[in-house]
């Protein structure tokens, strides 16, 4: 499955970017039925956190040379407490591929989440211009 992500029209079910849909696609193909190891296909993606001082550190696989494709901070990344209300999250890249959120609305957050409105403004990729996968986390802490 390609990461399309960034090519929607919130007005229209079709992309208006289907080039960069092929490209993924393509890539997908070469590398995963063809066994191309070496063309670059996978789109970021989260594969854990931790949640420690008012922050969720979001680590992240096939994220070399993450970026945000206007030079602005990462966008579209929300953060819950145990209460499980999302407030908007400001993020920041790390020099090891991971993700630091934090929201003055959630100072013990539980769980994060990224791009899960409709038609979310989205700007993170990796180095090969692959944007990061949606998410809604599984990592929220329970309290008995």
């Amino acid at each position: 499955m390609a990461v399309a992500i960034d090519t929607g029209d919130p007005d229209n079910i079709h992309p208006r970017d289907k080039a960069a849909i092929a490209d993924r696609l393509a890539r997908l193909a070469l590398a995963k039925v063809y066994q191309k190891r070496d063309i670059p296909a996978d789109a970021p993606r989260i594969t854990g956190a931790r949640f420690a001082d008012h922050q969720a550190i979001a680590t992240l696989a096939d994220a070399d040379g993450l970026k945000t494709t206007d030079g602005q901070p990462p966008q579209a990344f929300e953060l819950a407490g145990a209460d499980g209300v999302f407030h908007p999250a400001e993020a920041a890249i790390n020099p090891d591929a991971t993700l630091t959120l934090t929201s003055p609305a959630v100072p013990a957050p539980t769980a994060l989440r990224y791009a899960s409105s409709n038609a979310p403004e989205v700007n993170t990729t990796n180095a090969d211009g692959v944007p990061l996968a949606p998410f809604h986390s599984t990592f929220r802490i329970h309290k008995p």
